[in-house]
């Protein structure tokens, strides 16, 4: 419950908060002062700035005061300034500044833990035939650590972090056929979740990590299912109709799924389907082939690739199907759209220089930028939670890898180096450490 209640302090209006300074007197700025000065000079930016005056909650004597980042407050109990997301904590403690995860927003009872100075890096999953057939690996985004979490004598492939990145859904045929897998994110617990004889493939996640839509062709034919990520239960039907529907992908406000399906014509075109099910819609109504759909953050708008003109060109369009905008426009293909987190830009892949390179661009298309630059193919973009990175694969050293760079394409790092094919790189949701 409290820590309900913090996460819903953080969540309040910000514009509300900063027009009236609640808890200041008049004329008082919101500023952190003592313990939470403290604590804000050993964070930095990562604490952000309040926007209220520091109070004490009369029922438990807690001091609290809200910032453009989390939480930060006092426990009478203990006296430690603590500041908080509502999954990552920081706290300032006799023995330094410590952080940690999960929950509990108390600091761990072994107060060695990870120093903030340290926070762990996100992780990166892929995919690798390094040792001999496809596995699920796991690895530091600086590229230490690197984990054969699978390790079976099938092929194991297509990993995606659930929200919270604490588990990895991913394909397997270690059953005879195609089927959709859950683990923990150290490998442990594999679940065979999709059960059954035909083959089940893209997966993603529901954004509240509860459930996991997917393609199947179980009757015949591809069809959008949706299922309980833990298992319970049998796989439901959204689909119902005698084309293939596959490519599911979950709108961030959880209410909808927009897939890919030949249904009406033969023509590849985008559409939606409440998560319950129902209300199919066919958004893009095209001639051409319309694929890979892609929410923006705020599930307003969908990117997708279309050859409508003669070429691939990444477009967009409203969450209805209106105002479908390219945001391309070439004689070459643009394709892999990517949306940044905070929805301002959409990396995406295009061989418009003669091979295929990473660019990004803002959300309306202008500024479209060019990042890597080398005669092999940079492909499969994807972003950090906090946009200050971006993973993809690269052949410019003879075999596929995986690389990590900034969103403007500096600090451009290789992670893996083997002689196997290292793919699909995607990173998990904890955020970058705070710069030193």
């Amino acid at each position: 419950m409290v820590l309900a209640a913090l996460c819903a302090a953080i969540l309040l209006p910000s514009i509300a908060i900063a027009q009236s300074y609640p808890y200041c007197s008049p004329g008082q700025q919101p500023v952190f002062v003592f313990g939470f000065k403290a604590l804000a000079d050993a964070l930095g930016e990562r604490m952000g700035d309040p926007l209220e005056c520091e109070h004490t909650e009369v029922a438990t004597g807690d001091a609290h005061q809200q910032t453009t980042e989390g939480l930060s407050f006092y426990r009478k109990r203990t006296n430690t300034p603590t500041f908080t997301t509502g999954w990552e904590h920081w706290a300032l403690t006799a023995e330094g500044l410590i952080y940690w995860t999960g929950d509990s927003i108390d600091p761990p009872d072994d107060t060695s833990a990870t120093p903030a100075t340290e926070s762990p890096l996100p992780r990166v999953a892929f995919a690798s035939d390094r040792d001999g057939n496809d596995e699920v690996y796991v690895m530091s985004a600086d590229g230490s650590g690197q984990t054969n979490l699978t390790r079976n004598a099938s092929s194991d492939w297509h990993p995606v972090w659930s929200p919270e990145s604490q588990r990895i859904a991913f394909l397997s045929d270690r059953d005879g056929d195609q089927e959709i897998y859950v683990m923990n994110a150290d490998g442990g617990g594999q679940t065979n979740l999709s059960r059954d004889g035909g083959r089940d493939r893209e997966h993603a996640w529901s954004w509240d990590g509860e459930k996991i839509a997917f393609a199947s062709d179980r009757i015949g034919h591809y069809q959008v299912y949706v299922m309980w990520a833990d298992g319970r239960g049998s796989p439901v039907n959204l689909s119902g109709s005698l084309g293939n529907d596959w490519n599911p992908v979950w709108a961030p406000d959880g209410s909808r799924i927009a897939y890919v399906s030949d249904r009406d014509n033969g023509d590849l075109e985008i559409y939606v389907v409440n998560a319950i099910g129902g209300g199919h819609a066919n958004l893009t109504r095209s001639a051409g082939v319309d694929w890979f759909p892609a929410w923006s953050p705020d599930s307003s708008n969908i990117a997708l690739e279309s050859d409508r003109d003669g070429d691939y060109e990444i477009y967009v369009m409203d969450a209805d199907g209106a105002d479908q905008i390219a945001l391309t426009n070439n004689q070459a293909h643009d394709v892999s759209a990517a949306w940044s987190m905070g929805g301002g830009k959409i990396a995406f892949v295009s061989d418009r220089d003669g091979n295929r390179e990473i660019y990004v661009m803002n959300a309306d298309g202008s500024g479209q930028t060019r990042l890597t630059n080398n005669d092999a193919d940079d492909v499969s973009p994807a972003w950090s939670h906090d946009d200050r990175k971006i993973t993809f694969v690269s052949l410019r050293d003879g075999n596929y890898e995986v690389y990590i760079m900034d969103a403007d394409g500096g600090n451009l790092t290789r992670l893996t180096n083997d002689q196997g094919r290292d793919l699909a790189p995607v990173l998990s949701w904890d955020e970058f450490p705070p710069p030193a």
